[in-house]
């Protein structure tokens, strides 16, 4: 069986942009970044998750994966990624924030644990939040 270096290229960018955009978007996103997870996990995950989705996006642009065109997609698809985890990230600080402003307004500010994913001491209010 053989396979022509249009194929190959069209399965690979098929593969490797889905997986860029979801890889970056694990690596910033709230739950997956913080330090107890390994980076090996995160990168395997996002290749399952990659081989998940896959079959259902629509057919990627034909472009070569080892060209200058392909470049500027992947930064782009890096770029995306790493915005949607970065959102991701700011609606937790939301409720971290609005759990905080919570606690502080009725006297349990002093209350505080630590939070595994940021490394810093919130009010027990702000976690709970946090964790629903």
């Amino acid at each position: 069986m053989q396979f022509t270096d249009a194929q190959l290229s069209q399965w690979l960018a098929d593969f490797f942009w889905p997986l860029l955009r979801i890889g970056a978007m694990m690596m910033a996103a709230p739950i997956f970044s913080i330090r107890q997870i390994p980076v090996r996990f995160r990168m395997l995950l996002a290749v399952l998750i990659t081989f998940v989705v896959q079959p259902v996006l629509p057919a990627s642009p034909v472009v070569y994966v080892f060209s200058s065109d392909a470049f500027l997609i992947a930064v782009q698809q890096l770029g995306i990624g790493a915005a949607l985890g970065f959102m991701m990230q700011m609606v937790f600080n939301a409720l971290i924030f609005g759990g905080q402003v919570m606690a502080y307004s009725m006297g349990l500010g002093f209350a505080t644990m630590m939070d595994p994913a940021n490394g810093v001491q919130v009010p027990v209010v702000a976690q709970f939040w946090l964790i629903l």
